[in-house]
């Protein structure tokens, strides 16, 4: 899932932010995002897949200012949503989400599964990406770009001619997609035990 998009001219984490700033910003607005990779090697979450390999406990403190930006959001009447794509065999990382990410996320954005296997999957498209769909400005479309460590890259935006395949396969895997809390509710035989 790598591609070998001119890097020169992808924006970078802070660019990124800004974009997504600038466009979603009023009541009504939404933004979307599709997760597809097994392992997301961002600098927190890598520190947190240490401690969920090694059977350490959850440390809450760097996700709280996530919390509070999705809660603020929510007040504001802007709505967020993903969908995440799960290998059939979860991976380490994905496990991880599912244990100490989604569930505190979820209760500010809506999440929905598709776990491979036993899913549908729509594969229109190989990437991650965000949609914005403001309320009374045009649609954007951000596709990521990813090293095959599931490093960041850099993310380009799409031009308004290629938005069909991305809008495209949202509505498609919101359709198929299961709520977050309604599979992990499932799937008990996923969810890792409390040491005694």
């Amino acid at each position: 899932m790598t591609d070998q998009t001119d890097q020169t001219d992808l924006l970078d984490g802070d660019g990124l932010s800004d974009f997504i700033e600038a466009h979603f910003t009023a009541r009504g607005d939404r933004l979307f995002r599709m997760e597809r990779l097994p392992l997301y090697a961002v600098d927190h979450q890598s520190a947190e897949l240490t401690a969920w390999r090694e059977g350490r406990s959850f440390d809450l403190s760097w996700k709280q200012s996530w919390l509070n930006v999705l809660a603020g959001w929510l007040e504001q009447g802007m709505r967020t949503s993903r969908v995440r794509v799960l290998s059939a065999q979860l991976s380490d990382d994905e496990a991880r989400a599912c244990h100490w990410g989604y569930p505190l996320t979820g209760q500010y954005e809506d999440i929905r599964v598709l776990h491979r296997g036993e899913h549908p999957v729509p594969e229109i498209l190989d990437h991650d990406y965000w949609v914005i769909t403001p309320a009374n400005a045009p649609v954007q479309v951000v596709r990521m770009h990813y090293d095959a460590g599931g490093q960041f890259v850099g993310a380009s935006v799409v031009d308004a001619a290629e938005h069909g395949p991305y809008l495209t396969e949202q509505a498609m895997s919101w359709a198929v997609g299961e709520p977050f809390a309604d599979w992990w509710g499932r799937h008990g035989e996923l969810h890792r035990r409390a040491a005694a």
